[in-house]
């Protein structure tokens, strides 16, 4: 899977990215047809918003989250994006 990652508006740490990455990265034991997708920092007053935007076999997954601390954020995003991948999964399997 090819990941992207965008910032705005703040630095972002190699620690950071990293963990940003290897948390997305997992996501894969969900749902193995994602084809590419997208980590997006942004830093909204004191908040840190990250968005994570994933290709999937002919449809595009989105996950946000907005937190006072930047894992915190990377960890609601990536939960909210396996929901999504999980409930995805499901009515492909279905058809």
């Amino acid at each position: 899977m090819n990941l992207e990652v965008s910032v705005r508006h703040q630095e972002l740490t190699d620690n950071i990215k990293e963990y940003a990455l290897e948390q997305v990265q997992g996501l894969s034991q969900y749902w193995d047809r994602i084809v590419d997708g997208q980590i997006v920092f942004d830093k909204e007053g004191v908040s840190y918003m990250v968005e994570i935007i994933l290709r999937v076999s002919g449809k595009t997954l989105t996950a946000t989250a907005t937190e006072d601390d930047i894992i915190k954020s990377v960890d609601t995003a990536v939960q909210k994006m396996e929901r999504r991948l999980k409930r995805y999964k499901g009515k492909m399997i279905n058809r």
